[in-house]
This record gives structure tokens, C-alpha cells and sequence, in this order.
């Protein structure tokens, strides 16, 4: 009688193994540098890919699924929106990261605890009291001859220009007041309602925003160190007390491929909510 003859356990794994390896090399490869292009943004913008870090072409088909062309495509496009360095000879790596922007506020608190704390720097460029004018005053919806705070600001991080900031505040503080009030948010960094509070005297409400492309005119380009007509985003912000009176009128300026709006989208009974 014959007896079977036993199969050790590493024929097994080796057998699966090559079954896999099969299995992947029918597949076919990703073409589209667009799409090897997202997602290697993607995680750029979630830091799966550190800065300095060597980018092997070989190493990202296999990762991405993608042909060598599409992922060279890819690398080439983000190496001309300044975020990876190409040397022939030495290779490819990431040089600048891409910086998440809470929808509704941006400042060095919102980095508290994360990689990116301590990075942010943001500078006053221009602060003084004006007078609202009409259309200002219909988006804060207060009289056209009121005063209000004008306040200018470029956040700058690690170095480099990353957004540019200007804001109109409903306020009787002289601007010495104001700027020490500001003086004393940089210090601390808390969190936005304690800020309102602190410069409005008003618990904090809500903030109501809008987000569009828009190119930019000379001097913004000229803050953010790009050409001018430059493709950004815009974000238009409004911030209101508990109450839903408006306090807080705001333009700002983000410098194109360096940013990426992140929230976290989840339902209550009160509807749809970002944060």
C-alpha cells in the first residue's frame, strides 16, 4: 500500500507565495498618472511620506500598482509644484510637506500635539481701526460708518509664506488694546472660542465659511512667493457670538499646493456638521 508522501508546511507558504506574486504580475498596471498622482499626494498630505525621505521609483509601482511611466509622470508633477526634489544620480525625496487647514480656523494652536507644532509662524503685517465701509458692514451687518479693526497677517511656515490673512473685527479696542490681546493668543494658543471671548467679551457662537479658487493679484502673489495670477484657494470666514451677531469678517490667502482643507464630516440630530 502507498503511503502519501507529506507536504512540509514551507512548500505551502511557497506555493501561496508564488500564486500571489502570479496573481499581481496579471494584473494589470495603473496607467494614469493622475490617479498615481493622488494618491501619492494623499500621503504626502497624511505623512506617510516624511520629509528628506527617498522616493525608490521601484518601490512605489509595486506600492501604487502603477506602470513606471505613470509613477515618473506622477513624481514630475509634484516635484514641479515644489514638493519633491529630482537629482539625476542622487534620486527623488520629499522637500516640503503639504499643511492641513481646519475649514474654520487657522493658527499655531490648531497644531498643538501634532507633526507639524512649533512650525507655524504668523506675522502682523498691518493693524489699525477703519471705517467699515458698505460692504464690510453688510457682511457683519452693522452701520457703514462703524469702526472696526483691520488686521493683516502672513502665517508663515518653517520659513516660507503659507497663507495671507486679512480681517475685519467689530471692536471698541483701541489698536494697542487689540494687539495686546493677540500678543497674549500667541503666548497661549488656546482654543478658538477662548480667543472670541477674549477679543469680543462674547461666548462664542458659530463660524460660517466659503472656499473658492481665485488668482491672485500681484501683491498677495508677492507675500505668498508665487507669480502673480497664480491659481489659490480663498476662504471667506464669518464669525459670530452665541447670539448670531457677526464679529469677525475675514479674507485668507493660501499659497497653492501647500495646504489641504481637513475636517471631520459626521451627521447629529441638529444635520450635517463639519469640524
Amino acid at each position: 500500500m502507498a503511503h502519501p508522501v507529506p507536504v512540509r508546511k514551507d512548500d505551502d507558504e511557497g506555493r501561496r507565495a508564488y500564486r500571489t506574486a502570479r496573481g499581481r504580475r496579471d494584473r494589470p498596471a495603473d496607467t494614469s498618472s493622475r490617479r498615481i498622482y493622488e494618491l501619492l499626494r494623499a500621503s504626502i498630505r497624511d505623512g506617510s511620506i516624511g520629509a528628506g525621505e527617498q522616493l525608490d521609483e521601484q518601490r512605489l509601482v509595486r506600492a501604487y500598482n502603477g506602470s513606471r511611466n505613470s509613477v515618473r509622470r506622477a513624481l514630475q508633477a509634484l516635484a514641479e509644484e515644489g514638493l519633491l526634489d529630482r537629482t539625476r544620480r542622487i534620486g527623488t525625496s520629499l522637500s516640503h510637506t503639504i499643511v492641513p487647514i481646519a475649514p474654520t480656523d487657522v493658527g499655531p494652536r490648531v497644531y498643538e500635539g501634532t507633526a507639524h507644532e512649533g512650525r507655524l509662524f504668523v506675522e502682523t503685517l498691518e493693524c489699525t481701526r477703519v471705517v467699515a465701509g458698505r460692504e464690510v458692514a453688510r457682511r457683519l451687518q452693522i452701520d457703514p460708518a462703524q469702526e472696526v479693526v483691520r488686521l493683516e497677517q502672513v502665517g508663515h511656515y518653517e520659513g516660507e509664506p503659507l497663507y495671507v490673512r486679512t480681517g475685519y473685527l467689530v471692536t471698541d479696542l483701541s489698536v494697542d488694546a487689540f494687539l495686546a490681546v493677540l500678543d497674549r493668543c500667541h503666548v497661549d494658543y488656546p482654543p478658538l472660542p477662548v480667543v472670541f471671548e477674549r477679543v469680543f467679551e462674547r461666548p462664542y457662537g458659530a463660524s460660517i465659511y466659503s472656499v473658492e479658487a481665485v488668482a491672485v493679484e500681484e501683491r498677495i502673489a508677492a507675500l505668498l512667493e508665487v507669480a502673480p495670477d497664480t491659481p489659490t484657494l480663498l476662504r471667506e470666514l464669518t464669525t459670530t457670538d452665541e447670539d448670531g451677531r457677526h464679529f469677525e469678517l475675514s479674507f485668507t490667502y493660501f499659497r497653492s499646493g501647500r495646504v489641504a482643507l481637513s475636517g471631520i464630516g459626521t451627521f447629529t440630530d441638529s444635520g450635517y456638521r463639519v469640524s
